[in-house]
């Protein structure tokens, strides 16, 4: 904190922190388990949630 107090000044640090975002979940696992779909695919499941 100091060293970015020191930096980039106080006013920049806060806004600095307030972009500051850890994130959540597994984005390697997430993305191994997703699926490989055409854009036929996509399209037509698509078209299937609309029907319902």
């Amino acid at each position: 904190m100091k060293a970015l107090q020191e930096a980039l000044g106080p006013v920049a640090m806060v806004k600095f922190m307030q972009q500051y975002d850890m994130g959540y979940g597994d984005y390697t696992k997430e993305k191994q388990e997703q699926t490989d779909m055409s854009l036929g695919e996509i399209d037509m499941l698509l078209k299937n949630m609309d029907d319902h």
